[in-house]
């Protein structure tokens, strides 16, 4: 248990000797070296030695020691920040023990138990005050000007007397700058007549200050005080309408842009030429504004600033016009709206209803509202506000650009879109240095290194150009999902209300680079060539900017030119990003929050934070959790922070560890240098390396290894979070998990090409907005798609995909080979593979029966995939290869059950023969054969299992079986079943009666209490094998295959019947019987399944007729009918 602290209202406070105990404890408990914690407090090495000589080397006091001298602030312990627990936190942090450092914030910030007299944080003008708010009182005094001059004078109209301020000048003759100090405390304590003067009040002091003439510190306290009540008030009624936009820049490594970035904000370029890593921070957002056409990037001073501006012109506004509070002034446009605070309290109008209020609460020492918590950022954020209010100038500009800078490396290419949402507006880099064709070699580049993209381990290199990336980035925006404004979540309003004109499709603006080494030829074959994209652009779903002209540029030119440049820049992008109908109303608050979180980062010296810390800054701003988590929201789709609830409680105000980590990984398979991406003196096992590079495989062990992963607060954050995106899945191996993007790419060349006996099934994406189908151009595959569908398909609940280690199994990144189960059943080998335009999959196996359930697994994948990168999730096709295909023809299947194909290019109508190659992929009836045929086996076992069982009971007594019999169920009318057995074949017929392959309870019961073992492994063998079953296959599956478990007995059953409204898509009968035995309790051993119907999907079960009743109690209870069950009849009878 932690060592209890001695609480401080600010961490920031001094420390002394007295606090040397507890911190020494808890210090030692973590085994703190005493030597490396002095270094990073500010003390000397021959300090340290010192202390490591007098006390001959016992750890415990020398730590002891240490702390002493810190305290005492020896040496450089000043320059480090004194000794406060920040800077003991600090240092504990710079030394990665962050575990510690977080144990101490908890223990300084969470009270155990609350003061009996907590004090304000927050002053108001009659808040009745006591010893507790000194500093603050002192702090407003001294903030204006007010050092103590006439102290004695100010006392005495506090309701301080003559005597008592005597005897605080007699007491402080050598400290005469005391004597204020103590002249407040005692008005605090309410000595004297201070009760007589209105107590201890802002009020009272101002009143006193305007009495002895320093009526300039008294305006100022005042003033202070209202800008804190206006804060708060504004923070939680305020809002502001904006138009924010998303702009997302692409281009392959060092096309420039992270410098025409700089140049849009006409800031000088970056002094080094790095490119961006792998994933190291490839995900960057800036947000800027737009003002007067150029564009400003927001920081946080900034914003304060607006904010406090903002805030400054909604006060003015309100003390013009104090009779229209709440209501916008005529003269504001919609551009400017800001919606007022609910009252902003006007000098010249007196006491209002609500001060009386608050008087009369203070004074009976209680409020009517709950003060908000005491948020250290948040308090600062406020704090700033007010500050800034004085001095503020910018007005808060309504059009704001967030702007993703998403890195250009080959390796992270297919991860980007899950880490980066939609945009409206995409500025494409390429530079015009290369000429349009010319061969780029695709590398990777780390630290400054560069390594080349091999296909494998051969010399071969992959190449890329730009004309080929750009048509690859248009392309792939084509199929996107229409972009989506921001919403304010958290408003009742929405003036959200979208562009009737704007178009479906994100748009494209490209940016040509190092125009100052470009030749005018190679600038018009990109123009020639953009011009042609750009009169294909409707028909094949994107819309370029410019007429189809590349915007040349030198991102390195200098200033006076370089500002025009920004300016044009910035407005072309103004005025084709910002539309004035998109506008969005955002509260106030949501940005203080934002600079709060990033407060709070800051000064735990990390990028992510808890979500008990975020809450707590949340209530801090008026804000209750659910607002809080909105707010979150909000942030997540428009900035960078990341937020996913579903995984864990962390939230990443900057998404770079994650991209940090993920990038490790990856570059220990591009070099046999490891030191920059593992701890020092750690090196990766050459096992664990070349599980990674040859199968994609890699444990938590290794992540341990890699830099920084301790830093997050829970390490399995980062393996949940990644299989929650589904860029890794588990193998079903302990602690060992699977990365596509860690193998090689595909080489045709050296790898094995798959073989089946029927024709490929291929996937194509094609444009959207062709005219007619016919029109419609093939896209290359979407980035991001494969790895995803790949690991969708690893998590298959209906099938087993493994992926052995073998020479001829493919294990690529763009190509892989699965080992395929059904119902347990191994029935083939599936190949995927990724190409340019499209997905091919091949199938070793049986065609007939399996082809189609392979497909229609695959449809699933890439469904979800398609859904989780903002993909439109019905925009691609199946297809088979044409013999013309080096053409870039395909016969689209246009119609599977009339088996028609149409082919995008040849101009006579194809033929298909053969329809066992081709339309095996679509056999409806497949999927029915195998289920029939699958549960006839397990119908065939039940029946052997069944006359084992009664073999078995043959040579028990009748009474023993009898006994057991009854016993499983204390009811007469079973009983009565039982009294009829009196031999093997009465024996026999009760369990033909009632044990079936859908319900198996009973003959488990039997063999169990009867110690039946080998009939009981039987039952239990086929019981797993059934479960199975259940868990693979559709309700509406099993409709199809007309399935029916039994017969009814009409002597001894009835029938019941259970409507459901549950997904069609999702329903197993695992479901349902998971919901019979959950709800039915011990009557579910004698309800079983019959079969499945398609109205409503409606289970149609038998039950004894001695079970009728009790299940007419049970049903008119009612509680039985859990969420989605709609209706339930039995015996003609309808609940």
């Amino acid at each position: 248990m932690a060592t209890p602290f001695v609480k401080r209202p600010e961490r920031h406070q001094p420390l002394g000797l007295l606090n040397i105990p507890e911190i020494f404890h808890l210090l030692k408990r973590h085994g703190i070296s005493y030597f490396d914690f002095g270094l990073y407090l500010g003390l000397s090495r021959p300090t340290l030695n010192a202390i490591g000589a007098n006390n001959k080397g016992n750890v415990n006091k020398c730590l002891s020691e240490c702390l002493e001298v810190w305290v005492e602030q020896a040496d450089d312990v000043k320059s480090k920040g004194g000794p406060t627990y920040d800077t003991l936190i600090q240092a504990l942090r710079k030394m990665g023990k962050n575990d510690v450092a977080d144990e101490i914030e908890r223990e300084i910030e969470v009270p155990e138990t609350p003061p009996s007299n907590p004090p304000a944080k927050r002053l108001t003008m009659q808040q009745l005050l006591d010893i507790n708010n000194a500093s603050e009182v002192l702090d407003l005094l001294d903030d204006h000007g007010y050092f103590g001059r006439n102290y004695r004078d100010l006392g005495l109209h506090l309701g301080l007397l003559l005597h008592t301020l005597n005897a605080i000048e007699a007491d402080n003759k050598e400290y005469p700058d005391r004597c204020l100090i103590h002249c407040i405390q005692a008005w605090l304590k309410q000595e004297n007549n201070v009760k007589s003067k209105g107590g201890p009040t802002c009020e009272a002091l101002v009143q006193a200050l305007r009495e002895i003439g320093e009526n300039a510190v008294a305006n100022g306290i005042e003033r202070d005080l209202q800008d804190a009540v206006n804060v708060n008030e504004w923070l939680k009624e305020g809002r502001v309408d904006l138009t924010v936009k998303r702009v997302q820049m692409l281009g392959l490594p060092g096309s420039g842009k992270t410098c025409s970035q700089h140049l849009l904000l006409n800031e000088d370029p970056p002094e080094e030429d790095n490119s961006t890593g792998i994933a190291c921070r490839a995900v960057k957002a800036m947000r800027i504004s737009a003002h007067d056409d150029r564009m400003e990037r927001i920081d946080a001073k900034a914003l304060l600033s607006s904010l406090a501006h903002d805030l400054k012109e909604a006060a003015a506004k309100q003390k013009k016009s104090p009779e229209d509070h709440g209501t916008e002034s005529k003269g504001e446009s919609l551009e400017t709206k800001t919606t007022k605070p609910a009252e902003l309290v006007d000098e010249s109008a007196g006491i209002t209803e609500s001060t009386a209020a608050t008087e009369s609460a203070e004074a009976t020492g209680t409020t009517e509202t709950e003060d908000p918590a005491d948020d250290t950022e948040a308090n600062k954020i406020r704090n700033e506000i007010v500050e800034a209010i004085p001095i503020a100038k910018g007005k808060f500009d309504r059009h704001w650009v967030y702007i993703i800078d998403s890195g250009g490396q080959t390796a992270f290419q297919e991860l980007l879109p899950l880490f980066t949402r939609a945009s409206s507006f995409n500025i494409i880099t390429l530079d015009l240095s290369k000429d349009i064709d010319e061969k780029l070699k695709q590398e990777y580049r780390i630290n400054g290194k560069s390594f080349s993209c091999d296909l494998d381990d051969s010399s071969e290199v992959l190449y890329t150009t730009n004309i080929e990336f750009l048509k690859d980035v248009l392309s792939s925006g084509a199929i996107l999902q229409p972009y989506q404004p921001p919403k304010a979540i958290g408003s009742e309003e929405n003036t959200s209300t979208g562009s009737t004109t704007s178009p479906q499709y994100a748009e494209y603006f490209v940016l040509g680079t190092h125009k100052d080494k470009a030749k005018q030829e190679v600038i018009k074959k990109y123009n020639d060539e953009l011009k042609k994209l750009k009169s294909e652009s409707e028909k094949e779903g994107y819309h370029i900017i410019r007429d189809g002209k590349i915007y040349e540029v030198n991102t390195m030119i200098k200033s006076p030119d370089r500002e025009a440049e920004a300016k044009e820049l910035g407005k072309i992008i103004y005025y084709n990003t910002f539309d004035k109908k998109s506008k969005v109303s955002i509260p106030v608050r949501w940005f203080a929050f934002e600079l709060t979180l990033l407060e709070k980062a800051k000064r735990k010296g990390r990028s992510f934070l808890q979500i008990n810390d975020v809450l707590h800054a949340g209530k801090s701003l008026e804000m209750n959790p659910d607002q809080t988590k909105e707010a979150l929201e909000y942030l997540h789709s428009v900035t960078i922070i990341l937020y996913y609830p579903q995984v864990s409680d962390d939230v990443f105000v900057d998404p770079h560890p994650i991209l940090d980590i993920l990038s490790c990984l990856l570059a220990l398979v591009l070099t046999e240098d490891h030191h920059p991406f593992v701890k020092e003196g750690v090196r990766p096992l050459p096992s664990e390396l070349k599980n990674l590079k040859d199968n994609g495989i890699f444990t938590e062990a290794l992540l341990k290894k890699l830099k920084d992963y301790e830093n997050f607060s829970n390490p399995n954050f980062f393996i949940n979070l990644l299989l929650h995106l589904h860029i890794i899945v588990k193998t079903g191996v302990n602690d060992e998990y699977f990365l596509p993007s860690a193998l090689p790419p595909y080489n045709p060349k050296t790898s094995s090409h798959p073989e089946s006996h029927i024709d490929p099934l291929q996937i194509i994406w094609c444009s959207p907005n062709g005219t007619n189908k016919d029109s419609r151009v093939i896209l290359p595959v979407p980035r991001g798609i494969f790895p995803l569908a790949i690991a969708n398909l690893i998590k298959s609940p209906k099938f087993c995909f493994s992926t052995p280690k073998s020479p001829h199994y493919l294990r690529c990144r763009d190509a892989m080979s699965f080992r395929v189960c059904f119902l347990d059943d191994h029935i083939g080998t599936v190949h995927i593979i990724k190409k340019h335009k499209h997905i091919e999959i091949y199938f070793e196996g049986d065609a007939l029966k399996y082809c189609s359930l392979i497909r229609k697994a695959v449809k699933e994948a890439i469904t979800s995939s398609c859904e989780a990168i903002n993909i439109k999730p019905d925009g691609y096709e199946f297809a088979f290869a044409c013999p013309s295909s080096k053409n870039g023809c395909y016969r689209i299947v246009r119609n599977e059950n009339e088996k028609k194909v149409e082919c995008t290019l040849c101009p006579t109508p194809p033929i298909i023969s053969g329809e066992e190659k081709y339309w095996s992929w679509f056999d409806k009836k497949s999927l029915t054969k195998v289920l029939i045929e699958k549960y006839k086996k397990m119908t065939k076992e039940f029946r052997s299992s069944l006359d084992a069982i009664k073999e078995a009971l043959a040579i028990k007594s009748v009474d023993d079986v009898k006994g057991c019999l009854v016993g499983l169920m204390k009811a007469a009318d079973w009983a009565s079943e039982v009294d009829t057995v009196t031999d093997e074949m009465s024996l026999a017929q009760l369990l033909q009666r009632y044990c079936f392959l859908s319900n198996l309870s009973l003959l488990k019961y039997i063999a169990e209490k009867l110690d039946l073992k080998e009939s009981k492994s039987r039952i239990d063998q086929l019981a797993e094998e059934r479960d199975i079953f259940y868990s693979k296959v559709l309700a509406e599956e099993f409709t199809a295959a007309a399935i029916e478990d039994h017969e009814i007995i009409k002597d001894h059953h009835v029938e019941m019947t259970v409507v459901v409204s549950w997904s069609s898509s999702e329903t197993t009968l695992a479901t349902f019987q998971d919901y019979i035995t959950k709800e039915f309790k011990d009557l579910s051993m004698f309800i079983a399944l019959r079969a499945v119907q398609h109205s409503c999907l409606t289970f149609v079960c038998t039950v004894p007729y001695w079970c009728v009743d009790p299940l007419h109690v049970a049903l008119g209870v009612g509680l039985v009918f859990v969420t989605g069950v709609l209706c339930i009849t039995l015996k003609n009878r309808r609940y």
